[in-house]
């Protein structure tokens, strides 16, 4: 899993903003980014529940919590269309959970991240 392809693919689960999610705030901004009018087919398509419900397990996990919810403050202030809102807390966030997958490879909650879980 390449560092690009986490972002992209976390960009995608919160649906516009650079990655994260926090309980209400990250399922009511994917279901946002969902309307925005550059929406890809794959944003309209994520289940915000799930996705959500994965990056902030793989945040607990990951013990990148603080970054976690420093992204989630920002989100809470931006339009889920703004793609380079919270991109600063987002690559603080990607760079924590990036760390302990490239560590534990296998961990299954990595693949919320679209990295091969190995499982």
């Amino acid at each position: 899993m390449d560092l690009k392809k986490m972002m992209v693919v976390c960009a995608v689960a919160l649906g516009g903003l650079a990655v994260g999610c926090g309980g209400d705030t990250c399922k009511s901004s994917c279901e946002d980014a969902k309307k925005c009018s550059d929406a890809t087919a794959e944003v309209k398509a994520t289940d915000c529940g799930k996705s959500c419900d994965d990056l902030d397990s793989l945040s607990d996990t990951a013990k990148c919590s603080d970054q976690y919810d420093k992204l989630m403050d920002c989100a809470d202030d931006h339009d889920a269309c703004d793609k380079n809102a919270c991109s600063a807390e987002g690559a603080a966030w990607g760079t924590c959970v990036f760390a302990y997958c490239t560590a534990h490879p296998t961990d299954s909650k990595c693949a919320a991240l679209g990295g091969d879980s190995g499982s």
